[in-house]
């Protein structure tokens, strides 16, 4: 088994001729010396260096698509018309657990680790599956669409059958059902983290009717008229968000888009935000609402103040709370693999140098996949916010740049697809 030590901080250079580094090998003795003697000063202990340790590379063949969590590896193998295969990998060894057999079309893996189970999607068809059996715990075709609550023991489910319905993942049984309109956006109410729900839920239908439903039982606690939900259909979807005390409606009116929020006991109007252009994504950036769309816009959600505004960050994907601190790293600037780190209250952004896409968003750290012209692999890279930098520790050889997943909550392992149709998996011990 290999272990790659991955040293100190470094860059990519050429590498330089002979001569130059027989004339450099004095020098380097000397720095060794000096290096040991600081170890020796320090009481004999080196400081600890990430690295990186392979575990297993898995030969699964053909079409391969994963999932990582904390302690499991799920692939899911497909071929044109041919049933799927899904296997699950004990991550700390590679082993095989379990494999399922599913129709074709089912080909996209979403793990709920807190519940215990698997989802697999195929259109609009959902299957569940144990963890630790792979057997289908249960399913529901015509689905249109789900949002998990932040226990990941429930969600809202919506199927052309059941309609709305409130349900635990695990079981499939649902809290409560009812019937809602097409096109109706819905959502659960969350605290300003994002991390509670506030027992109430949003339910927004196309002719403006707005209900404020009760979490536990789906009863209705208010209902109100606001503004028609539909805008012009060309251009980007309405939404509404239930932040704190607030009802946060988002609709696309002409090249603009109108923000409003309504109080939730009362459903008044508080405030109301236009941008002068259509937008596509809404959504918690820290302490903020971000809206992008051509540009990145935030708004404080306290008064509808727009706080700043970047606009060269068309197309932003943002990946909110992943630093403490309330700063955001965001990527896609016009459509290139430039990251920044902005600061959600003030929007200073603090650019990082090279090409990266992130790996993982957990709070533990944040990993990033590079890229070099002219190789065939990716750099791993870890971001040291202090400077904003990422510092690259090790090359990955033969990886799929945008495949690769490090396990959450805790960054243990590090799961890569090949160009050869493998999976490798490493343990990674950050510094």
């Amino acid at each position: 088994m290999q272990v790659i030590d991955l040293g100190e901080d470094w860059s990519i250079r050429p590498d330089r001729p002979d001569h130059a580094r027989r004339r450099s090998a004095p020098r380097l003795v000397g720095l060794l010396a000096a290096a040991v003697l600081l170890t020796l000063l320090a009481g004999g202990s080196a400081v600890p260096q990430p690295s990186l340790v392979p575990i297993r590379l898995l030969a699964v063949g053909g079409s391969v698509n994963f999932q990582l969590t904390d302690d499991r590896v799920f692939t899911v193998r497909s071929q044109d018309g041919s049933p799927v295969v899904i296997t699950a990998y004990r991550v700390t060894n590679g082993a095989r657990l379990w494999q399922t057999t599913l129709n074709a079309g089912n080909e996209v893996l979403q793990p709920v680790p807190g519940a215990g189970v698997l989802l697999v999607w195929g259109g609009t068809s959902l299957t569940v599956l144990d963890v630790g059996t792979g057997q289908i715990r249960w399913q529901r075709a015509g689905v249109t669409g789900v949002e998990f609550l932040p226990d990941n023991q429930r969600m809202l489910l919506f199927s052309e059958d059941a309609g709305l319905q409130l349900l635990t993942i695990g079981s499939g049984q649902p809290d409560w059902s009812r019937q809602v309109s097409a096109g109706t956006n819905v959502t659960v109410a969350l605290d300003s983290a994002g991390q509670h729900t506030l027992g109430w839920v949003v339910n927004w239908e196309p002719d403006g009717t707005i209900r404020i439903l009760d979490e536990a039982s789906g009863q209705t606690l208010r209902t109100g008229k606001l503004p028609a939900s539909i805008g012009d259909p060309a251009r980007s979807p309405e939404a509404v968000l239930g932040i704190d005390r607030l009802v946060l409606t988002f609709i696309t009116a002409g090249d603009g888009t109108v923000i409003t929020a309504y109080d939730s006991a009362t459903l008044a109007r508080t405030w109301q935000a236009t941008i002068p252009e259509p937008s596509f994504r809404f959504g918690r950036c820290g302490p903020m609402i971000c809206v992008g769309g051509t540009n990145l816009t935030a708004i404080d959600p306290a008064t509808g103040s727009i706080r700043w505004r970047a606009d060269t960050w068309a197309g932003a994907i943002w990946l909110p709370d992943t630093i403490p601190g309330g700063v955001l790293i965001v990527t896609g600037y016009r459509g290139s693999e430039r990251l920044t780190l902005i600061e959600a209250r003030s929007g200073k952004a603090h650019p990082i140098p090279g090409r990266w896409i992130p790996i993982s968003d957990g709070p533990a750290g944040n990993l990033f996949a590079g890229y070099q012209v002219g190789r065939i692999g990716a750099w791993l890279g870890v971001l040291h916010q202090r400077t904003n930098t990422v510092r690259s520790v090790a090359w990955l050889p033969d990886v799929v740049r945008d495949q690769c997943q490090a396990s959450t909550p805790e960054q243990t392992y590090l799961v890569c697809t090949t160009i050869h149709g493998a999976i490798q998996i490493w343990r990674y011990t950050p510094q």
